[in-house]
This record gives C-alpha cells, structure tokens and sequence, in this order.
C-alpha cells in the first residue's frame, strides 16, 4: 500500500508492479499515461468502501500472475507514471473535486492520457472538468444506472447525478451509456430532453451489440468512465451498487479495444465503485484489466 504523507493527502507509490505497467525514475517523465488513485467515496449512498479501492487494486495486480502485453498485443511495460493516491479534502466535496481537476488538467498539460481509479462515481463529473477548452469530448458511460437525477435527496454532487453534471458541460459533446438497466421516469426524461446528446445502450441490447460506438464521429475523443456496477455480479460481485443482469467482463474488454480500433482517441479513462470485498480479488482485478487494456489503446497511437 502507498504511504500517506501527512500534511497533504497523496498516498505516495510504495513500488507496486501494477502489472509491470508503471514507470520509474526518469523514465515515469517521459510516460505516456499516468495513473491516479481517488480515495472518496464521500456523495455514495450505500457501500462507501469502494474509498478503499485505489490501493487494492494497484495491490491486487501485483505483476506476479500478469505480463505487461495487452490482448492486442501491446507492450505496456513502463508507459505509465504513477500518481498515488489522493484522500478527499477536508473542507468538503467542491474543494475536493477541485483538486481533482487540477491534477487532471496538469497531466493533460503535460501531455499525458489519465486513468484514475476511484472511488465513487461522484468524481467523474470534476475529472471532465478538466477537459474544458480542449475541444468537444464524447463520454462513454459504462453502467447500470443512468446517474441522471437532477439532484439525489437534494444533493447535487451525488454520485446518482453524474451524467446530469456532465450535460451540463458545453465541451461535453454526447454521452453514450452502455449497460444501463435502472432507468426511473425522472432519469428519463433528462435524457430525452437532452437534444440527443445521449445514447443508450440498456443491458438487454449491448451484449449482442456488433459496434458500441458506431454513432460517434471519427477520430472523437472518448473520455471512458467504468462504473463496475455495469458487470454481472458473476463478473465484479464487489461493486457499491450491485445489479443483477449485467453485462460481461469480455464484452467490457471489447469496448476498450474499439475506441482505439475504430480510429477514435482515449482521451481519459476512470475506473469507479469497486469495493475490495471479494475474496479473490475479481472485481479489483478485472478494474485493473480494463485500465491495461486503455494504456494499450493509448500507446498503439504512440
């Protein structure tokens, strides 16, 4: 686990292989990708443990049972420069989300393609954020639910509001929800107002689904957030929010492999509400396999 220091909340990289995949010394400089750890889960409304996942998934893909290679064959090793692990502010969740931006944009100033790992979903709408002014991004949602309340029990900042936070960015081209199988009336109809900015995917279509994103423009950039809830409990039983149902770790895979595929940009990519519950460490590994498989689509455009 990462060692915390004290007056400024980043739990510093303690050396875990991560697969192989990170970067050390001057060489984490020059990498590609970083990888960032978000320990909040302060807007969930029901399991809060997915706080805990950063450093267990970095824990549980140790590097001892997986090589650096993607499926498609791409050599990770060394193509990411690690981050650690932020802890939430005290002065509350704007102050945290804040900062959570500001890391983002520092690494998409330096050129570098981000993967965090959360932490509840509450994050995402704050490392969007970040992409302002960069030209229109396309987020794609993987998920069981639309997280598309106005407000949740009068909290704006919930982690059921993210794709209503997200429409409300001009960069924020389309969302594409794929997995979706908890829609309510309220949810939508802010999606059927939103002009058609968003697409969805529900669960029953996606797994026999050819293309995820056929209708996205070429060469779009994509910013990919992974609620793991969007799995099959058989897949990641260890989310926040279980929904039976769900979609399948290879069809998941698919979908990372198509962005680069297809001539589209990862432009960013976080992995959320995981929870290190499971005994075998599935979820967590199969949170840290995705993030692999985008580090791929990233350096086959290097």
């Amino acid at each position: 686990m990462g060692v915390c220091c004290e007056h400024t909340g980043v739990h510093e990289p303690a050396g875990i292989a991560f697969g192989g995949l990170l970067a050390s010394g001057a060489d984490a400089e020059r990498a590609p990708a970083s990888l960032l750890g978000v320990m909040d889960a302060t807007q969930s409304t029901y399991r809060d443990r997915c706080a805990e996942a950063p450093p267990a998934i970095r824990a549980a893909y140790d590097g001892a049972c997986y090589n650096t290679v993607s499926e498609t064959g791409v050599d990770c090793a060394g193509g990411v420069a690690d981050l650690g692990d932020l802890d939430p502010e005290a002065g509350g969740f704007r102050e945290s989300a804040a900062r959570y931006s500001a890391v983002v944009e520092a690494e998409l100033a330096r050129g570098r393609t981000p993967f965090i790992l959360g932490g509840d979903h509450a994050i995402t709408p704050a490392l969007v954020a970040a992409y302002a002014g960069r030209g229109p991004v396309h987020v794609v949602q993987w998920d069981a639910h639309p997280d598309m309340y106005p407000d949740f029990e009068g909290n704006r900042d919930s982690h059921a509001c993210v794709a209503a936070r997200l429409l409300e960015m001009p960069h924020v081209a389309t969302i594409t929800q794929i997995g979706i199988r908890t829609e309510t009336a309220v949810q939508r109809g802010i999606r059927e107002s939103a002009g058609g900015r968003v697409t969805q995917i529900p669960a029953w279509e996606a797994e026999r689904c050819p293309a995820f994103l056929s209708h996205l423009p070429d060469a779009a950039a994509v910013y990919l957030t992974v609620d793991m809830d969007g799995f099959d409990p058989a897949f990641a039983p260890a989310v926040a929010h279980p929904v039976p149902a769900g979609l399948s770790a290879r069809a998941g895979l698919e979908l990372v492999k198509e962005i680069g595929a297809t001539g589209r940009r990862l432009v960013g990519m976080d992995v959320v509400e995981a929870c290190p519950d499971d005994r075998d460490n599935r979820t967590l590994i199969l949170a840290a396999r995705l993030v692999h498989e985008g580090v791929a689509t990233v350096l086959a455009r290097r």
